[in-house]
């Protein structure tokens, strides 16, 4: 490939990138409303919500909603893998020397973090 190949490829990919990115700008100029990245990806995630409550070693399935608000009064959230007989949880909220703690999929921490508003993982 020679450099004025190189060089028209260059100017062709930058224009593309320009294109795009001003679209986005006249878009959002005029109000439109684009899923996050996030939401995106939690559109497409194909599990179900996962939320779950330890207490003495023994969990219970918790409702979506509840879970959340529940969720968004603990103080620590961490990466923590967990299978259970619901499926596999990938993080766990509680208060340090707490009797309960919740285990949440990915699906249902983003879920809860998009509706409710808590922070992230620690």
């Amino acid at each position: 490939m020679s450099q004025e190949e190189t060089k028209k490829k260059v100017v062709v990919l930058l224009n593309f990138s320009l294109v795009l990115v001003s679209s986005l700008l006249l878009l959002n100029l005029f109000g439109a409303n684009l899923p996050s990245i996030g939401n995106a990806l939690y559109s497409f995630d194909p599990a179900q919500n996962l939320c779950l409550i330890e207490s003495s070693e023994r969990l219970q399935s918790l409702d979506i909603i509840n879970c959340c608000d529940m969720v968004r009064r603990q103080s620590i959230c961490i990466p923590h893998i967990k299978m259970t007989a619901w499926g596999e949880s990938h993080v766990e909220c509680s208060i340090p020397n707490s009797l309960f703690s919740y285990h949440l999929n990915n699906k249902a921490f983003y879920f809860c973090q998009e509706e409710i508003g808590f922070p992230g993982i620690r």
